[in-house]
């Protein structure tokens, strides 16, 4: 290899270093960005279900999360906006977590529990404050938010209507599977304003429960 062959490999050499460094470097403010976004998601789902949507202002989000005021336009354009990302993903963990569930239940009966415990996990569990706000604040958000929460939201219900419909057909429920989702749909929703984690029954046994009711039975192997 002659000298100007060298030189030219050198600075290919030293371009793609920089090459590598340069998008290492956009990679991990990406990720800052996204980290940054999600505390700012998860911060606005605490405050907006103790405070109300209505009654918490930026200035206070902000300080929650330890940002100026201002940073926050960086991630939203508006109030609004994060409310409407609050309850994306809201709906985002319920079917990440259905379909992953649902991959390892065989009957009907095992797809229930699994459809039953991630509902109401979904007020009670992790993301609770994100679930609470999704039914308490719908209403503040524009009707364009709402249209495209609801098409998110059509993708969660097959799996509600499948599995009832199966129960059905083969007795193992004994009333009409619209009904059923309809009733199961409202009392979930409710169950934050009664349940309590320390009080008589745990989340499993919540979960017996509403099973017993549904189907007559508390074995967890269903």
């Amino acid at each position: 290899m002659n000298c100007r062959a060298r030189w030219h490999a050198g600075r290919e050499g030293r371009s793609t270093v920089a090459n590598l460094a340069e998008k290492s470097s956009k990679k991990g403010k990406a990720k800052s960005a996204q980290n940054s976004r999600d505390l700012l998601i998860d911060t606005a789902a605490r405050l907006f279900a103790s405070n109300g949507y209505t009654k918490t202002n930026m200035r206070e989000l902000a300080e929650a999360v330890g940002m100026k005021a201002g940073s926050i336009f960086y991630h939203f354009d508006r109030k609004e906006d994060i409310l409407h990302a609050v309850m994306q993903q809201a709906i985002s963990y319920l079917l990440e977590a259905v379909r992953k569930d649902l991959a390892h239940a065989e009957t009907p009966k095992e797809r229930l529990r699994v459809l039953v415990r991630l509902e109401l996990d979904l007020y009670l569990g992790e993301k609770s404050d994100h679930g609470f706000v999704m039914i308490h604040e719908w209403r503040s958000l524009s009707a364009d938010q709402q249209a495209d929460l609801m098409v998110m939201r059509a993708e969660f219900e097959p799996f509600w209507n499948s599995t009832l419909t199966n129960c059905y057909q083969q007795g193992i429920i004994k009333a009409d599977p619209k009904i059923v989702r309809r009733l199961l749909n409202g009392a979930f929703s409710w169950v934050p304003n009664w349940y309590e984690p320390s009080g008589e029954y745990s989340f499993e046994q919540l979960v017996d429960e509403v099973m017993a009711m549904l189907v007559g039975a508390r074995d967890r192997s269903v």
